[in-house]
Formats: C-alpha cells, sequence, structure tokens
C-alpha cells in the first residue's frame, strides 16, 4: 500500500478531461471556488485545457477551456487565481506534428505568449508512433522557460519491446516527465505496476500516471504506479473526464496528505460538479466497462449515451460489434453510423 504523506506531484485535469463531458464549459459560480479548492486538496499542478494551435489566433469554442487563451471569457481570464500552484496545458501530436518542427515550435510559444496567466507547462500527448517527433518539438522548445511533458497514449497496448525501442533516447532530451495514460482505462494494478517497474529501468526521467475508470480501478491503479516509483499522478474533482472519467483528485489527495479533513472540498463537489452528473454523464458503467474490455475508443461509448436513448444492453451490443472492425481502437464517425 502506499503510505500517507507520500511526495508525488498532484495535476488536476478537471477542465480539460472534465470538458469532454461538458464541451469544455463550467459555470462562473464553479470555476469561482474551483483554484481554491484546488489548494486545499494539495494540488500541485492545474491542467487548464487544450491549448489554441490556430496560428491566426481566432476564437473558436467561446466560454470555454478547449483552445486556450483566446477561448476563454474575460470572466474566466479574471478568474484564475494560481496562487503557488502552476499552469499546465495540452497539445494532441497529430494535431501539430505535421508542420515542420521550427514552425510547430512557434505556434506553441505564441499561443503561450498570448495567455492571460503564466503557462509553466506543455503536455504533448502522443502515441508511441509519434514518439520521434515529439521528442524533436521538445527539442525546439527547449530553452523557452517551459517544461515539457509527454503523455505516452494508450499504455496498456504498449509492448516490453515497445519500451525498450522507445524509453531509453528519452534520457538525453530536455522532457521534464514522461506520463503513461491508460487511455481505454482497461490496466489491471498488476500490469501497472510491472510497466512502471520496466519503465524506471529505462529512463531516469519522472514517471507519471494518468488514468480512467472504465474497470472501477483509477486509484487502485494510481496507487500501483505510485508503489512502482511514479512521482507524478493526474486526477479529477469527482473524477470528472472522458467516458468512465478519471481517479478522483480529492481522492489521491487522501494519499497525499493522509488528511480525511476535507469538508470544503465536500461542499465544492455537492454544489458543483454533481449537478453535471444529469448532463455530463460520466462514471463507471457496464458500458464503458464493455468498451475498455473490447479497447474500443472511448468516443463510441460516449456518443451512444447522446440522440435516441439506448438501454444498456443495446450500448454493450453495439459496442461489441464496432471492436469487428479494424481499427476499433481509433474514432471512425462512419463505423458508427451503421449502428447508431
Amino acid at each position: 500500500m502506499t503510505a500517507h504523506n507520500q511526495s508525488f506531484v498532484l495535476m488536476d485535469c478537471t477542465f480539460r478531461d472534465g470538458g469532454f463531458q461538458t464541451d469544455w464549459r463550467f459555470s462562473d459560480a464553479m470555476v469561482g471556488h474551483y483554484f481554491g479548492m484546488c489548494q486545499v486538496a494539495g494540488v500541485d499542478i492545474v491542467e487548464m485545457g487544450y491549448l489554441n494551435l490556430d496560428p491566426a489566433a481566432r476564437v473558436s469554442h467561446p466560454g470555454s477551456y478547449k483552445a486556450l487563451p483566446e477561448s476563454l471569457s474575460d470572466v474566466q481570464r479574471q478568474q484564475v487565481d494560481l496562487g503557488p500552484m502552476r499552469a499546465a496545458v495540452m497539445i494532441d501530436a497529430w494535431r501539430i506534428l505535421d508542420q515542420p518542427v521550427q514552425a510547430a515550435a512557434e505556434v506553441i510559444l505564441a499561443a503561450i505568449r498570448r495567455s492571460p496567466f503564466p503557462i509553466a507547462i506543455l503536455r504533448i500527448a502522443a502515441m508511441s508512433s509519434q514518439l520521434e517527433g515529439s521528442l524533436a518539438l521538445t527539442k525546439a522548445l527547449a530553452g523557452q522557460d517551459l517544461a515539457v511533458m509527454i503523455n505516452l497514449m494508450q499504455a496498456a497496448e504498449l509492448t516490453p519491446e515497445q519500451l525498450v525501442h522507445d524509453l531509453p533516447a528519452l534520457a538525453v532530451e530536455p522532457v521534464t516527465a514522461l506520463y503513461f495514460a491508460d487511455s481505454f482505462g482497461r490496466m489491471l494494478p498488476e500490469q501497472v505496476h510491472r510497466l512502471f517497474s520496466q519503465a524506471r529501468e529505462l529512463t531516469p526521467l519522472p514517471l507519471g500516471f494518468h488514468a480512467h475508470d472504465n474497470y472501477g480501478l483509477a486509484v487502485a491503479n494510481t496507487q500501483a504506479a505510485l508503489d512502482a516509483g511514479a512521482r507524478h499522478a493526474d486526477g479529477t474533482f469527482a473524477g470528472i473526464g472522458r467516458g468512465a472519467g478519471n481517479a478522483p483528485t480529492e481522492t489521491l489527495a487522501l494519499l497525499k496528505s493522509g488528511t480525511q479533513e476535507m469538508a470544503d472540498c465536500e461542499a465544492f463537489l455537492a454544489a458543483h460538479i454533481e449537478p453535471l452528473r444529469h448532463t455530463a454523464n460520466w462514471g463507471y458503467s457496464p458500458t464503458y466497462r464493455c468498451q475498455a474490455k473490447h479497447k474500443v475508443h472511448p468516443t463510441y461509448a460516449q456518443r451512444l449515451f447522446e440522440g435516441t436513448p439506448l438501454t444498456g444492453l443495446e450500448r454493450i451490443d453495439i459496442l461489441g460489434k464496432i471492436a469487428g472492425h479494424a481499427g476499433a481502437h481509433k474514432f471512425d464517425a462512419g463505423i458508427l453510423s451503421h449502428y447508431r
């Protein structure tokens, strides 16, 4: 078991990962209390959302945390109150690696300079096949007073051979931390422990874990990662996040601090997060469990909750059929349209 008061860096991803369920929009009342609650919970880093990669800096998704900083309203800009915490933003590697590396770096840096709050950390979400390009981009961003972390996606699919091939190169790259993301939420604690134990032997980088809760094991898997030497962990308040959601930040706070006195945090959850369940529809369910079991992209499961209501058995049946398609680990609206 992970000891209380264990030291690890806690990142809250409510705006970014929770945004998948709310269209990256949260009420001003919620945001007005959010940063203070992060400090109560011992959060070290706040992931503010996705960075705007439009070179023309056009406004899209107004009033949201989807395309920072342009998507923020005036009120949202004024509400940012980081205190001692650091701000992070994320980009998807596939959205930018088709550009020349220096041009891509300039787009990123320009967006960061436009931010009304200091952005200390950039996270690049990448597949194993995108790691080389992500490392080249990290090199181009070196010396800019910006910590770059890589989130290696679909960690459950990484083989020991892939790790041996991919990770040693990171020892000489300007990467601040390497996260493994259980994107489909289908890992078991012993798998997580084995992954991190091998990773520690292959790279000296600080390691982190981003869990999803499709099997109801997000906290157990995060603890397994910490037990195996992870130094960073992600959570979201009440676990709000894509599909089945994530490890709850308030629960990870117990692993970090050992204190169970979090009345202010619980009041925040009751007032501002729990009411979102009526519309945001995240959390452990047979549908998301089935999606993980079949290695189907989570967007399929999400979409089955939209539109004309389906029963749980109907959703499970459709996911089983989608799993029969090659490449079901990537979302294809055309495949979904056959069944929905």
